[in-house]
């Protein structure tokens, strides 16, 4: 999943940035790809341990899947703003949107495998 994040992400990014050279188009593509992969896999482990750590909470998908979101794009958005993409907002869009069913997604699949888990437990 992560990879395949990367791959579309290097390319869009590169679209995006298209106009601004090639100096830019290696930056963003470096900058996007690492992101992409990185952001993937560190976004899936916060949002397990966000639902973990409010496993008792009512609305702990509703609390994991905004919180790990607005972390991750933070980050994200920062990175791209310190390593001097020209189009931060328009490179990011689509994984914003993406990034949204992603970690709600995520968060209610976590959260129901921890609900099965404690049926399972008491019925042994």
């Amino acid at each position: 999943m992560g990879l395949a994040a990367m791959l579309f992400f290097i390319l869009w990014g590169l679209l995006v940035n298209w106009q601004y050279g090639m100096g830019a188009r290696l930056q963003v593509g470096f900058t996007q790809g690492a992101i992409s992969l990185v952001s993937t896999l560190f976004s899936a482990e916060l949002i397990r341990w966000l639902v973990i750590k409010n496993r008792e909470v009512r609305g702990r998908v509703l609390i994991a899947g905004l919180m790990g979101w607005l972390i991750i794009y933070s980050l994200i958005a920062l990175a791209h703003t310190i390593a001097g993409t020209p189009e931060v907002w328009a490179t990011i869009l689509p994984g914003l949107i993406i990034g949204i069913f992603f970690s709600f997604g995520y968060a209610y699949r976590i959260s129901e495998s921890l609900k099965s888990e404690k049926v399972r437990m008491t019925k042994e």
